[in-house]
């Protein structure tokens, strides 16, 4: 298992060695001048963001491979000492490149997940290995392994701590093992290979302890900054070494010896550095201290003051007998023991040194692993033990081993005679039966008579006995092990005294090299400030040099190289780009495209001149010497570029005039474009260096470009009014102002024309899309454009020109912030006879400075000047024959500003709000005129019977409007304005529509119930309603997704209802007269609170008075009235314009007055039963109602 673990850590190291070695060779190779290289690798750690949760552990349904993006974290130096942190990313080819950089200052927190506080969904999402740094705003990464996050990060606070003077960035959430392993101590638990190194000092005061195998100090390589100056850290696998054996070193008579052990833990680094490293740290056990102690002393011992100190009196005085007794256990030493340079042997330890005072020795257990190196022979000579007093004769020893092995030998019988398992006890089975023989459990008679609960209650009183008066009551007064235990303790009191002293003249000898370290330090310091400081003046002085070198010679190439072939804009650009340069380093400031600088450009103060530099008087004439130069190269440019600009717009007109098709196509202008691309880098000079000139030269492109747009746009107008359908006069028909004199049949037959789909299938022609509802609606010879597609073809296939020519112009004379793309950049992106624009169909961001923007407004508007005008005008002429028209090209005005309303085409997006405005008022205009139609029919009307004309015309009014609205959606702002218009517009029709049913004064006073039922006044009034709501339910019908229309199809069904009723309560009295009369006295008198009985005892309600009126209705009687009925309900329905639509109102009332038939069938077997008690002589005919008026139905 061990080795196969090491082999996974050294494929993991060698894996991250190669990483190393491809990125130094990828993105720190470069030199400087005097071969230094200007950044240094430190390390790198490779991470997972995710592009969806950038600042945020993702949630699982988030993890995709489409949101992933591995990237590589690299902390680096550049040559001046600044710590930068750099995002790259592994290309195909194995290659980094670096996307973005942090100087390491912007570091202020880190954030794991690993903590008590942590939401359970992120502790979960993140792991151990997810982790934010904010470095200005947050970024979430995720490592491969927790090892590599605790490194990176344990890396990332110790370099920032040092560049930082000792500050700490904010760690946040981590648990409490997390941080300690990442704010640990100087060493890193990285796993590195122990190296053979000389044995360090601490082994040179035992000679007599050869190296243990395997036990040899290890270097560890995790310390990220092992020097004042480095920052190097390269954590490399840990191999399988063997050591070679050593020779001892040369004894001293000042080195206590002690035995060697076969393997002892390896010392922590920091205590093996008796000089530096620290002496006793926070507050421990007991055992700890005592640790402390033995390596304070050992350091004490091991540190050697200067020659002639303080210190080094103090030692020399206090320096007694070198063989005296051994502190605590007053062992005198023993000469070192030669050792041999075979293996160890694995000899058992001495035996324990008989003491001359006879009292037995104290032992005291020190842990090795807080003891320094020298000193763990020493303490293993302390841990010796006597088993018994000196004095003791060797007699009884012998008897005593002797009767222990006969004990031994018969533990595992006694053990197993208790129930106990042998293997538990292991070798502490004496110990055992020395306690059962101390409470009188002994083999024999004793052991079978003695029960478990007394051998219990015998130990639970010695147990309160030692808790009462303490274990040191316990011991005896002449016990000597309590003289001894008071010795040692005095004599480590003295010791501990010694070692205050010494600890003292350690702090003293460190305070007195404190000034000679800083002083070192200081002037090492101020060496490095003076190199960097001389390296910086010879880089400003070398790029002064650089800056004032430059000639006419070098520039001619601007006055002489020829604009018109590739070599010559290749010579220009190599000139500029020279002349660029050094003008940007004399004034910085100078042009706008100088916003963003590179990110090794912010860090270098020597890249520009500071304004003490631009005062020289050398600098100065070379400013004017470079500007004369540069503005007489531009002059050169814009007399240039206007003969190209003829020569571009002479290859797009041919272009446009070889075409075979006259449709548009943007393709067109691509032949002009493709000359001027190659001159894009010259007009970025331009607008640097000097913006005047590039005014010019836009001007220029202006003035060129009208001529040519305005002549192709007017033969596109025009080309699409010869494809727009003639109006017919039929449009007319679907408007309200159509003259009211005109026949109804007339209007009939229009309505047959225009609407192919009626009633109930009208919601479906509503919801259809446009290219649908044009095959539903007209379904003429002509095949031709209706006038409003005519407008959304010609938008179609002009704005996208005019927004490419923006789009144009911004790209090719870089007129946008945005591109913070500088020349010299530029110039080496692409060759000349390679560049190509964009996507110039591609919508643009919107432009953040206005001013510029504002600039290429007024470009646009001078190109384009004629184009609001004309538009407007082919707007009104769509508009002009047919208003209704105007809500198609309302609906495609508003699909275009939304496509456009986040894009940088401020112009068009202008345009297209004026006409949208002009439209607007003309609409409401219009439906003004609607109105006013409609409230000018009650006035004019003269058939004030079946459909009124307004009801007939909206219907159709409705389905125009809405296939040409086809695809908007509810909350756009023409489907706001339509539903407003429609309210208008029906409010005005059911007002209108009961004024003209309400004319005629004897219907006011029908209605009142103060005449005749049968009035036909107020039958009239019925039946006008009757027709209207009728055919406005069945043509409208229930769209669903208009909220005003359901709202007035309620207020229709409820008028429909109403006098539904009122009519049959009017037209059944004629068939069901005296029987509906008989009925209606008896429920009346009921209602009122008389009984049934005394109803029933009135002479004209009495029995044979009902059974003579119901005996009337006999089947013939009844035959013969439905059949009246029947007839005369096709009087008042059936003369309809419309026969489908009269027969189905027709059979819609019959079946009103079948229900009506049965109704009276319940109130006759109501009456029957609770007035005259169920005994009556006739039946109502049932079955003949039910006959008659299923032949009725057929």
């Amino acid at each position: 298992m061990a080795m196969s673990g090491g082999r996974d850590v050294m494929t993991r190291a060698e894996r991250f060695e190669d990483e190393k070695r491809r990125i130094i060779d990828s993105c720190f190779n470069k030199k400087d001048e005097d071969g230094s290289i200007l950044e240094t690798y430190i390390t790198h750690l490779k991470i997972t963001e995710f592009s969806s949760y950038p600042t945020s552990p993702p949630p699982p349904q988030a993890r995709t491979p489409q949101a992933e993006k591995p990237r590589v974290i690299i902390v680096a130096v550049r040559k001046s000492g600044r710590v930068r942190m750099h995002k790259s990313k592994e290309n195909p080819n194995g290659t980094f490149s670096i996307g973005k950089t942090w100087n390491l200052d912007d570091l202020t927190a880190i954030e794991s997940f690993t903590g008590q506080n942590v939401p359970p969904d992120f502790r979960q999402w993140a792991g151990d290995v997810g982790f934010i740094v904010t470095l200005g705003k947050p970024y979430y990464w995720q490592a491969q392994t927790d090892k590599e996050k605790k490194f990176f990060i344990a890396s990332l606070v110790k370099i920032y701590g040092k560049y930082t003077g000792g500050r700490v960035p904010s760690l946040s959430n981590f648990d409490q093992r997390e941080l300690d392993q990442v704010l640990g101590g100087a060493s890193r638990r990285g796993v590195l290979p122990p190296q053979p190194s000389p044995l360090p000092q601490q082994q040179s005061l035992s000679p007599g302890r050869p190296p243990v195998p395997g036990s040899f100090p290890s270097e560890s390589g995790a310390s990220v900054l092992s020097g004042a100056s480095s920052y190097s850290a390269t954590p490399t696998a840990q191999t399988e070494f063997r050591p070679p054996s050593r020779s001892p070193l040369p004894p001293t008579g000042t080195s206590p010896s002690a035995p060697q052990t076969p393997s002892e833990p390896p010392p922590e680094p920091e205590d093996m550095r008796p000089g530096l490293g620290p002496m006793i740290k926070a507050k421990k056990s007991k055992g700890d201290i005592a640790g402390a102690f033995w390596k304070a002393a050992a350091a004490a011992s091991a540190f050697k003051p200067r020659p002639g100190g303080a210190a080094e009196k103090l030692r020399l005085a206090q320096n007694k007998s070198v063989d005296g007794p051994d502190g605590i256990t007053a062992v005198v030493p023993a000469p070192p023991r030669p050792i041999s340079v075979e293996a160890p042997t694995t000899e058992p330890p001495d035996k324990a040194v008989e003491r001359t005072s006879g009292i037995p020795e104290v032992k005291v257990t020190v842990p090795n692993s807080s003891r320094p190196t020298s000193l763990q022979a020493a303490a293993k000579a302390v841990q010796k033990t006597v088993e018994k007093p000196v004095e003791k004769p060797a007699e009884p020893e012998v008897k005593e081993e002797a009767r222990r092995s006969v004990v031994v030998g018969n533990d595992v019988k006694y053990l197993a005679t208790l129930g106990i398992d042998p293997t538990i006890m292991d070798n502490r089975s004496v110990e055992f039966t020395k306690y059962l023989d101390y409470f009188g459990f002994v083999p024999g008679d004793k052991m079978r008579l003695l029960s478990y609960d007394d051998l219990k209650i015998d130990i639970d009183r010695e147990v309160n006995k030692a808790q009462a008066g303490g274990w040191l009551a316990r011991f005896r007064e002449e016990d000597e092990r309590v003289d001894a235990i008071k010795s040692g303790i005095d004599t480590t009191i003295a010791e501990c005294e010694e070692l205050d002293n010494l600890l003292t003249l350690y702090s003293v000898e460190l305070s007195t090299l404190a000034d000679d370290i800083a002083y070192i330090e200081a002037q090492g310091q101020g060496l490095q400030v003076q190199a960097a400081n001389q390296k910086l003046l010879k880089k400003e002085l070398e790029s002064l040099l650089d800056t004032c070198a430059i000639t006419i010679d070098d520039l001619q190439a601007l006055r002489t190289a020829p604009m018109d072939s590739v070599a010559g804009i290749e010579e220009i650009e190599a000139a500029l780009v020279t002349l660029y340069t050094a003008m940007m380093k004399i004034d910085p400031s100078m042009g706008v495209g100088e916003t963003r600088k590179s990110a090794d450009a912010t860090s270098d103060p020597a890249i520009d001149f500071n304004s003490d530099f631009g005062k020289m008087r050398i600098v100065q004439e070379k400013k004017e010497m470079y500007m004369s130069e540069s503005s007489t190269f531009i002059r050169r440019l814009v007399d240039f570029m206007a003969r190209q600009f003829d020569d571009a717009y002479r290859e797009t007109k041919r272009a446009l005039d070889s075409a075979l098709a006259k449709k548009v196509d943007s393709r067109h202008h691509d032949a002009g474009r493709d000359l001027l691309w190659k001159y894009g880098p010259l007009m970025l000079y331009a607008r640097d260096t000097d913006l005047e000139n590039w005014n010019r030269i836009l001007q220029i492109y202006q003035e060129k470009s009208n001529p040519l747009y305005k002549s192709e746009f007017r033969e596109v107008l025009e080309s699409w009014k010869r494809n727009a359908r003639k109006a017919t006069g039929e449009e007319k028909e679907l408007l309200f102002t159509t003259e009211q004199e005109k026949k109804e049949e007339g209007i009939a037959t229009t309505a047959r024309k225009l609407t192919v789909k009626r009633s109930q299938t009208l919601a479906k022609a509503i919801r259809s899309p446009l290219s649908e509802s044009r095959m539903n609606v007209d379904k003429t010879s002509d095949s031709r454009s209706m006038p409003y597609e005519v407008f959304a073809g010609v938008l179609d296939d002009l704005i996208p020109l005019v927004e490419m020519e923006q789009n144009f112009i911004v790209d090719f004379f870089h007129a946008t912030t945005l591109d913070q793309t500088d020349f010299p950049e530029s110039v080496a992106a692409v060759r000349p006879r390679n560049r190509r624009g964009g996507d110039l169909k591609r919508h643009r961001l919107m432009e953040p400075d206005r001013d510029l923007a504002r600039r290429v407004t007024r470009s646009m508007e001078f190109i384009f000047a004629f184009v609001e005008a004309d538009w407007l005008t082919f707007m009104t002429w769509v508009v002009k024959d047919d208003p209704l028209q105007g809500i198609g090209v309302l609906a495609t005005l508003e699909r275009k500003l939304s496509s456009i309303a986040q894009s940088n085409q401020d112009y068009l997006n202008n345009v297209l709000q004026k006409l949208h405005g002009n439209l607007e008022i003309m609409f409401k205009k219009f439906v003004d005129e609607q109105i006013r139609a409609i409230e000018e029919t009650k006035v004019k009307i003269k058939k004030r019977k079946g459909v009124i004309s307004f009801m007939r015309v909206f219907p159709l009014f409705l389905t125009a409007v809405e296939n040409m609205l086809g695809g908007m959606e509810m909350n756009s702002n023409v489907r706001r304005t339509v539903d407003r218009e429609y309210d208008r517009i029906l409010k005005s029709m059911f007002d209108s529509l009961m004024v003209i049913a309400r004319e005629n004064p004897a219907v006011t006073v029908a209605a009142a119930g103060s005449a005749d039922p049968e009035d036909k006044e107020a039958l009239n009034f019925h039946i006008l309603l009757i027709e209207n709501m009728n055919h406005y339910l069945e043509e409208v019908g229930n769209v669903g997704e208009i909220e005003v229309l359901d709202d007035w199809r309620e207020t229709a069904t409820s008028q429909f209802n109403e006098h539904m009723g009122l009519y049959l309560n009017a037209v059944m009295r004629r068939p069901l007269g005296r029987l509906l009369e008989h009925l209606e006295n008896i429920e009346a008198q009921l209602a009122s609170g008389k009984t049934p009985g005394a109803v029933a005892a009135q002479p004209s309600n009495s029995k044979s008075t009902f059974n003579k009126v119901l005996g009337a209705y006999d089947s013939r009687e009844v035959r013969k009235g439905i059949e009246a009925l029947r007839k005369r309900v096709e009087k008042h329905f059936g003369d309809a314009d419309d026969p489908n639509l009269s027969r189905g109102l027709v059979n819609r009332v019959l079946r009103e007055c079948e229900k009506f038939y049965s109704d009276v069938e319940l109130r006759i077997s109501n009456v029957t039963t609770n007035v005259y008690g169920g005994d009556v002589l006739f039946e109502w005919p049932r079955s003949d109602v039910k006959s008659a008026f299923s032949n009725i139905g057929r």
